[in-house]
């Protein structure tokens, strides 16, 4: 080997060394290895000092660049992708390095590393494979890889459909051939431990020889390890041309593209292999459909309808192909496949015209694969009964195709029913979740403002003498209330300092915040006209907003006079307030409705324990909602068919009901409800009076969401 060939081998060697060792000439640095049970190994880069801080330092200048770059292939957020010539191995790759000054941002810089690491460990058919890890002549970190010549899946998505029907039935085909060569990369990723967190059909190429190839591993992550994508990153859009944003990769509180997220991805929850098994799903969806699958017209919708599981209809698709797609993308990831591999395996049975797991088989479904398989025989079949028949052949084939099609017809039926069921329990999951959010931080507020000192001229005025005799008169549910300024009850017995409020004065903006939030998010702040104007209306979702303490003292909004409180009320009595305390119920919950002598109606109360850091309760919040107006709102599903709907707790008490003959709060559904009965899952059964009664498990709340159907 001559001279220069040796210098330069010995050059590039020192170069890879120097970036994954991280011994960088200009500051110290530690190097940590991470390993996850997959052997995918990481080098984490951190800094030791500097003047601003964590900062990556440009490497000095490469004397003998190995790449003649020969012009740009794509441009994003941190980074730019060359066509490159390899002098050494003449050959033609894909040259990626930060953008000029992106290197000196500690997480961009880890970021782009740690895709170049996990792509290059990631050795599979159809993961892109990584040659080396460079710098370019300005000291910039790349790295080299294939160039992939042909189209991503989202120009294949573009084009127009082919003009007949045999073109279209090969083009799907190959679609679909395309996409379990992206489940077997991901298979294979998950199974070394790695998610890619930014499944979309732009991030998939498509070789002019059908070679498939999983692109941008820019946000994946280990299992396990530190999830440094997200630390030191502002919330940024980030994509190849002028895209909408809801299409762009983001960087900060939610990673990844809003219209391929799963829920929980998008509501900014721990994500893992089943997150990227939902964004498959919504891949195929969009094959199936040639629409994005997540409804929305920009970013904001397109997160909101994300992070409810919402997903435009699919139809005129086999009930089969439908099922595998609703299981890959299930609202809640148990329920979801066991991994991507059996997502695939289902897909491939039904593309065999074989039984798939996400639908339970039948006679009639067997019969028709069969036939399918069989054409010939089935043929002699029917020819072999017209000769020695024809009219009881006719007769016969006749009443075949009729049960057939009634069948067919009901299947469509409660596939519609059931689709319409996920839907609506996806919506109530979403609205409660909602309120608990709201919950938690009117606690973490109270648990802070226990420990205030008396709030004096801080206070807001009115709280710093217990509720008045006398309120103005507002009707209010038939009370008189503040509808401006929450009311303060002092502890049983409380005299003098003890009894005013504290530093729970200063809640009363939030609690007002908190009920104009529940009743629309999209007005929590309002003026104090538009505030009373909300509390008057006798629509209203939420009845009471209160926090109480463990003294027995309480602050509870809209505001109450002193008669308002029934004789010798105390809230640590109260069973929302009793059912919060042992330690190992549930911090958060809804209890069982009961009949409020305040307001004269159904209430349910959803409550939060006030811990503090060393697991003292402090007290206790609870929201208050109008089962009537929850009931109105959001029971029934937007089907004329829908003719009754019901929340039922896990010991099988009704929380909430709606419509025709639906049994009311607080009763036993399993009598009241009348037959049939349900049990603790999911499940769909038909009713003895005609119908269909469909239930769903609610996971995040405990709940069974229970709707009966119209013929």
């Amino acid at each position: 080997m001559s001279a220069d060939k040796i210098e330069q081998t010995r050059v590039i060697e020192q170069t890879r060394l120097q970036v994954e060792a991280t011994r960088l000439r200009e500051e110290p640095v530690e190097a940590t290895r991470v390993l996850n049970a997959g052997n995918v190994e990481l080098t984490l880069l951190r800094t030791l000092n500097g003047p601003a801080g964590e900062k990556l330092t440009e490497l000095p200048p490469l004397p003998n660049p190995r790449y003649e770059l020969l012009g740009p292939v794509g441009q994003g957020g941190m980074a730019s992708v060359e066509a490159a010539r390899d002098a050494a191995l003449r050959r033609t790759v894909a040259f990626k390095r930060l953008h000029e000054g992106v290197q000196a941002l500690p997480g961009l810089a880890q970021r782009f590393l740690t895709e170049a690491q996990l792509t290059a460990q990631l050795d599979h058919p159809n993961v892109v494979p990584v040659y080396a890890l460079e710098r370019d002549a300005h000291g910039r970190i790349a790295y080299a890889m294939k160039l992939v010549r042909g189209r991503t899946l989202a120009e294949l998505l573009d084009e127009p459909l082919p003009a007949t029907h045999t073109a279209r039935r090969e083009a799907r085909a190959a679609l679909i051939e395309h996409f379990l060569k992206v489940c077997d990369a991901l298979t294979y990723a998950h199974a070394r431990g790695v998610i890619h967190r930014d499944l979309k059909p732009a991030n998939i190429m498509v070789g002019a020889f059908n070679e498939v190839y999983v692109m941008d591993w820019g946000i994946a992550r280990i299992i396990g390890a530190p999830d440094l994508c997200a630390a030191d990153l502002p919330v940024t859009d980030a994509g190849l041309g002028p895209d909408p944003a809801s299409e762009r990769t983001r960087a900060g509180d939610r990673l990844g593209t809003p219209a391929w997220m799963a829920p929980e991805q998008a509501r900014g929850e721990a994500v893992d292999a089943k997150s990227d098994q939902y964004a498959l799903g919504l891949i195929l969806q969009q094959m199936l459909s040639r629409q994005r699958a997540i409804p929305g017209h920009d970013l904001d919708s397109v997160l909101a309808a994300a992070a409810r599981g919402e997903r435009r209809a699919l139809t005129g698709e086999p009930a089969a192909l439908v099922a595998i797609l609703n299981r890959a993308c299930a609202l809640q990831p148990a329920r979801r496949y066991a991994d991507v591999a059996a997502f695939a395996a289902d897909l491939r049975a039904w593309r065999a015209d074989e039984a798939v797991s996400a639908l339970p088989d039948t006679g009639r479904r067997r019969l028709l694969r069969w036939i399918g398989r069989h054409r010939a025989a089935t043929a002699i079949t029917l020819l072999a009964s017209l000769a020695l028949g024809a009219g009881f052949g006719a007769w016969m084939l006749y009443r075949h195709a009729e049960a057939l099609e009634a069948a067919g017809e009901r299947e469509r039926l409660v596939s519609d029913r059931l689709d319409a069921t996920a839907l609506q329990a996806a919506r109530i999951e979403s609205q409660f979740l909602q309120y608990r959010g709201l919950l938690t931080g009117i606690a973490n507020a109270a648990l802070l403002a226990f420990d205030l000192p008396d709030a004096g001229a801080q206070a807001e005025p009115g709280l710093d003498v217990p509720a008045p005799a006398v309120l103005p008169a507002s009707q209010y549910h038939g009370l008189a209330i503040d509808a401006w300024h929450p009311a303060w009850r002092p502890a049983p017995g409380a005299a003098g300092a003890d009894a005013g409020p504290g530093g729970l004065a200063r809640l009363a903006p939030l609690l007002r915040h908190a009920y104009a939030l529940a009743d629309d998010p999209a007005r929590p702040w309002r003026d104090p006209a538009a505030q009373r104007l909300l509390v008057a209306d006798d629509d209203t979702v939420l009845i009471w907003v209160l926090v109480a303490r463990t003294d027995g003292a309480e602050l509870r909004y809209p505001g109450l006079p002193q008669s308002g409180w029934p004789a010798g009320y105390d809230p640590r009595r109260e069973a929302w307030y009793q059912d919060r305390l042992p330690a190992d119920a549930p911090e958060t919950d809804c209890d069982e409705p009961y009949l409020s002598p305040l307001v004269g109606e159904w209430l349910l109360p959803c409550a939060q324990r006030i811990s503090a850091l060393d697991g003292r309760v402090r007290g206790v919040a609870m929201l208050a909602f109008s089962l009537d107006e929850l009931a109105r709102r959001s029971l029934l599903p937007e089907v004329a068919q829908a003719q009754a709907a019901w929340l039922v707790a896990d010991d099988g008490h009704v929380l909430a009901s709606a419509g025709v003959s639906a049994a009311g709060p607080g009763s036993d559904f399993a009598g009241a409800a009348g037959a049939p009965a349900i049990d603790a899952g999911h499940g769909v059964r038909d009713r003895p009076q005609g119908g269909l009664r469909i239930w769903t498990r609610i996971e995040s709340l405990g709940w069974r969401y229970v709707v009966d159907y119209a013929r």
